[in-house]
């Protein structure tokens, strides 16, 4: 396949028609999942993540199967990142349609955060392969520069 190369604001233009266009498509998908038992549904997902990750990593469907059936520690940082991509950009055009699916829960005396931010997080300290103590200061040093 060969590159074609494009100036910055083609590339950017590009990348948002991409968007555009794939949600845009993706709505056929939405409302079939919507209408799924969960049975369907997870099927559905399964799908959409192995064949992400075959064009993520431009690989046979056999080899994203086997990728997807390991577990996060069992797979490699890039397989992971991919599968990673794969599940939100799923998630995404299945589920959510770009809307939060669930608002973030009300604390009742506890302080509750997300599922999406804290799965933001943690993908954020695997990709960057951080240690509890970095992660430790990394929120140390946070909270230094914020004022509540």
């Amino acid at each position: 396949m060969s590159v074609k190369t494009v100036s910055h604001n083609e590339f950017f233009f590009l990348l948002g028609q991409a968007d555009r266009t794939s949600l845009e498509a993706s709505k056929p998908l939405h409302d079939a999942y919507v209408k799924a038992t969960p049975e369907q549904q997870a099927d559905l997902k399964h799908r959409a993540v192995v064949q992400y990750v075959m064009g993520k990593l431009d690989i046979t469907q056999a080899e994203a199967e086997k990728i997807v059936a390991k577990t996060r520690t069992q797979r490699t940082k890039l397989h992971e990142q991919a599968v990673n991509a794969a599940s939100k950009k799923a998630s995404y055009h299945l589920i959510t349609r770009g809307k939060d699916s669930k608002p973030a829960p009300k604390s009742h005396g506890k302080v509750a955060v997300g599922k999406k931010d804290v799965s933001d997080l943690q993908d954020f300290i695997i990709e960057r392969e951080l240690t509890r103590e970095q992660v430790k200061a990394l929120f140390e040093q946070a909270l230094e520069g914020l004022q509540f």
